[in-house]
């Protein structure tokens, strides 16, 4: 993805299209879910615009999902990598 952002959730937004919700917003729930956290949790994230590294390492696991891969590559789009994440690390 390699794309300079300041705002995690765009980040998440865009790096997860298997989790968009109407459209191109963000279905909490079902992240939240896929994370084993709460959606509390992921809201954290937001409102603080800080992800802790594990937080990171499963949301690369989710983006490499076949599922989001693929749609990722029909907007020409590739998934994040570490380095998209470091403006935000904890």
């Amino acid at each position: 993805m390699t794309t300079t952002t300041t705002d995690l959730r765009d980040l998440l937004t865009r790096a997860l299209p298997v989790f968009h919700h109407r459209g191109t917003s963000l279905n909490i729930d079902g992240l939240a879910s896929n994370l084993g956290m709460s959606r509390g949790g992921v809201y954290k994230w937001f409102k603080a615009n800080r992800i802790s590294p594990k937080g990171v390492r499963k949301i690369l696991d989710l983006a490499a999902n076949p599922e989001n891969r693929r749609l990722l590559a029909e907007t020409g789009t590739h998934p994040p990598a570490k380095e998209d994440f470091t403006p935000f690390l904890v």
